[in-house]
């Protein structure tokens, strides 16, 4: 058994690497040739494996490409090549806004945010990753505008860094589970509750605004007020 397992670890001759290269069909089997060579770090024939097939419409051929180029310092032209995969190929969909993100390319992913929430989802990262928090926020907006909740807890962490609690508090008015929990359990908050409270301003935190999440004791000191 380990005598097997010693010879399935061994690179494969190059004789028959080129042969299987130039003689295997598109399909399942294309992908796996092309990826055996790849991880052998034999890039350009993993780059013939890998045309042939996404040529052939096959989309892991198609993203094995991809992460070829990444590989080889193209991050544009993999992007390009992404772009290209038929609208209902989501898993390329996601490796290409993946590949401008961890790239920089701000500029790509703010086109595609107008329209597309997942790289508005990305460009947000992108933004908070570079300092940016300011258009991270402005992004994650519109993902919870857009009913993508998984939005609200990142975009209510960075509101409450950046100690913008009036936005944080129109989030909780808006039903938002997790702005409320940020108004009632933190020391910043609580400093801002009472300053509202000592100007008769929170009216726009009523308790119905809340849910009844959090830590019960702070709550029940916070609907008192």
């Amino acid at each position: 058994r380990s005598g097997l397992r010693q010879r399935f670890d061994e690179p494969l001759p190059m004789p028959l690497l080129k042969t299987l290269v130039t003689r295997v069909e598109a399909g399942p089997d294309l992908l796996r040739v092309a990826h055996a060579v790849h991880v052998r770090g034999l890039h350009s024939l993993a780059e013939q494996l890998y045309r042939r097939g996404s040529q052939a419409g096959d989309p892991g051929c198609r993203r094995g490409l991809a992460r070829l180029m990444v590989e080889q310092g193209d991050p544009g032209k993999a992007a390009a090549l992404l772009a290209e995969a038929p609208a209902d190929d989501h898993y390329s969909h996601l490796l290409r806004l993946q590949i401008l993100h961890d790239h920089g390319d701000v500029a790509a992913l703010t086109r595609l945010a107008d329209t597309d929430v997942e790289a508005a989802w990305w460009l947000a990262a992108l933004r908070h990753a570079r300092g940016d928090d300011d258009g991270a926020i402005t992004h994650l907006h519109r993902l919870w505008r857009a009913g993508v909740y998984g939005a609200a807890l990142p975009l209510a962490d960075l509101l409450a860094r950046a100690g913008r609690y009036d936005e944080l508090a129109e989030l909780a008015a808006a039903d938002c589970i997790e702005a409320s929990l940020y108004l009632l359990t933190t020391e910043e908050a609580l400093a801002w509750r009472e300053a509202k409270a000592a100007k008769q301003e929170l009216d726009p935190l009523r308790a119905q605004s809340l849910r009844p999440y959090g830590d019960p004791q702070l709550r029940r000191e916070w609907l008192a007020a």
